[in-house]
């Protein structure tokens, strides 16, 4: 059994280069002693920046809506779905979410599945001990399968496509492991187009990749959310103190 909450030291992540190998589940919480917070993410297909803002991977559209290929009843520790058009690794929604769309609106996650070509049948076997809570109807009910937030992770850009979840302390290879982080005291990439005074909400920043800025409900930074507050003034394109508040 895998605890919910790990505590690790503050060297962990620090590792430059991440895993080769998963040795923990994807979104796996850990704390260090002073109280911050991170999650066990995989990096896409590029490099990750150190200190910058990163998101999940971009949804696809064709995960949307899927018709439930065979009726579960209440109990049922499998669903079985009718894929999309895309092609479907082995795997690749483990510590994803399945989202039914009716009844109950029940989010079921997911430990195991096939693959597909695409528009074919899938299988989702859910995590130990999750059972179907609302009986579903072939045909009838439909689902959403989200990958986990933490798989693939992405540099934030401009214009948002996804959630902000964390930033790397290091640099880590392609397709590597690593721990992000999600709360706590981090130096970031700074975006001062605004004031920057400690105290303040920053935002996802719309100009610099990877950054943050003071965030303006009226402004384009209102879409993004905040993601912390200012510790200390920054200057731009430098890198400067956040609270960082994404859990």
């Amino acid at each position: 059994n895998i605890p919910n909450r790990l505590y690790i030291p503050e060297t962990e992540p620090l590792l430059v280069g991440g895993h080769n190998n998963r040795e923990w589940p994807l979104g796996q919480l850990a704390e260090t002693p002073d109280g911050r917070l991170f999650r066990y993410a995989l990096n896409g297909g590029v490099i990750t920046i150190a200190h910058k803002l990163y998101q999940s991977a971009v949804p696809s559209a064709n995960i949307d809506t899927l018709a439930i290929a065979t009726s579960a009843a209440v109990g049922d520790k499998t669903l079985g779905i009718t894929n999309g058009a895309d092609s479907v690794v082995e795997n690749e929604w483990a510590f994803g979410t399945a989202c039914i769309e009716t009844t109950l609106g029940t989010a079921y996650p997911i430990k195991s599945h096939g693959a597909d070509g695409g528009t074919g049948g899938i299988t989702l076997t859910f995590q130990d001990g999750v059972t179907i809570q609302s009986a579903l109807t072939n045909a009838v009910e439909t689902v959403n399968v989200l990958k986990s937030p933490y798989k693939d992770i992405i540099i934030t850009v401009a214009t948002p496509t996804a959630i902000p979840v964390g930033v790397p302390l290091v640099v880590a290879g392609l397709a590597n492991y690593l721990w992000i982080q999600t709360h706590g005291l981090v130096n970031i990439l700074c975006d001062s187009t605004a004031a920057w005074t400690a105290g303040k909400a920053v935002a996802p920043s719309q100009e610099d990749v990877g950054g943050v800025e003071f965030f303006d409900p009226s402004g384009v930074e209102g879409d993004a959310g905040v993601v912390g507050k200012c510790a200390f003034a920054g200057v731009d394109t430098t890198f400067a103190p956040i609270f960082l508040t994404l859990e």
